[in-house]
C-alpha cells in the first residue's frame, strides 16, 4: 500500500535545488566539465576525465572597439565535418553563468579551416589553418 506524504512545501527538509549545467574546461583539457549549483549548499564539480582522441578548440575573445568580454561575438568554424556556429556569452543555464570561451568539439578533425568572427562593433576577422587542441586567444582589430 502506497504511503503519502505531505506536499513538499510542509516537509521539514526539503530536496536541494540544483542547477547543472556544462564548464568550461576547467582542466584546459578540452573536456567539458560541469558543475552543480546546490542552493544552500557547496557547488558540486564533475570532472571530465574521458579519453578518447577526439580534437577541440577554445576561443578567447577580446574586444577592442567592442566590449571587452566580447559578448556577442559570432563565430562560425568550418572543418572537414562542416561548419559549426556559435556565439560569446555567459547567458547559460539558471541562476548561473559561464565562462567568455566558446568551446567547439571536431571529433578527427585535426584542423580548422577557417574561423570567422563577427564582432558586435560590425568588424568581420577571419583565420585560417587554426591548429586544434588549444585554447586560442583572438583580439579584436582596431582600437
Amino acid at each position: 500500500m502506497p504511503t503519502s506524504r505531505p506536499p513538499l512545501a510542509q516537509t521539514s527538509k526539503s530536496p536541494p535545488c540544483t542547477a547543472a549545467r556544462p564548464s568550461a574546461t576547467s582542466s584546459n583539457t578540452g573536456r567539458s566539465d560541469i558543475v552543480d549549483s546546490v542552493q544552500k549548499g557547496p557547488a558540486e564539480i564533475v570532472r571530465n576525465v574521458t579519453e578518447n582522441g577526439n580534437h577541440w578548440l577554445e576561443i578567447r575573445t577580446v574586444g577592442r572597439k567592442s566590449n571587452r568580454d566580447s559578448n556577442g561575438t559570432k563565430i562560425r568554424l568550418e572543418s572537414a565535418s562542416g561548419n559549426q556556429y556559435n556565439h560569446v556569452t555567459t547567458s547559460v543555464g539558471y541562476a548561473s553563468s559561464c565562462d567568455l570561451r566558446v568551446h567547439f568539439g571536431l571529433g578527427r578533425d585535426d584542423r580548422v579551416k577557417r574561423l570567422i568572427l563577427e564582432w558586435p562593433s560590425g568588424i568581420r576577422q577571419e583565420l585560417s589553418e587554426v591548429r586544434t587542441n588549444q585554447i586560442l586567444k583572438v583580439v579584436e582589430p582596431g582600437q
